[in-house]
């Protein structure tokens, strides 16, 4: 079983049914170390590219491009949280930077009303 760690951003599967325009996307994964190392699943942020967005907003963390190996002005929707398994993670692409992860992490206070 691989281990991934929370700040990973990775390519993963989008579907298997062929209606997707594009087979893959981006995530990032948000999941404590705990989870990640002992189960076959992972929770992730999806992460888009951002055509329109400059900025952070509530539930959307910008990262710009040059912060990663993506190279590209990305959005993370941590709207979206999902669980997926970890045979759907294709590889994995870069880290990443610590602010971003602390942006997520207050987003997902935002989001889901959780006090820190």
């Amino acid at each position: 079983m691989s281990s991934y760690n929370c700040g990973d951003i990775v390519s993963v599967k989008l579907t298997d049914n062929g209606v997707e325009e594009k087979s893959f996307g981006y995530a990032v994964i948000i999941s404590a170390e705990v989870i990640n190392k002992n189960l076959q699943t992972v929770i992730v942020c999806p992460m888009i590219e951002a055509k329109t967005v400059s900025e952070s907003r509530i539930g959307a963390t910008f990262v710009p491009k040059g912060e990663t190996d993506l190279n590209l002005n990305c959005v993370i929707l941590s709207l979206q949280i999902k669980t997926i398994s970890k045979k759907r993670i294709q590889k994995r692409i870069s880290v990443l930077p610590t602010n971003y992860i602390h942006q997520i992490k207050e987003s997902l206070q935002t989001v889901l009303d959780i006090d820190s």
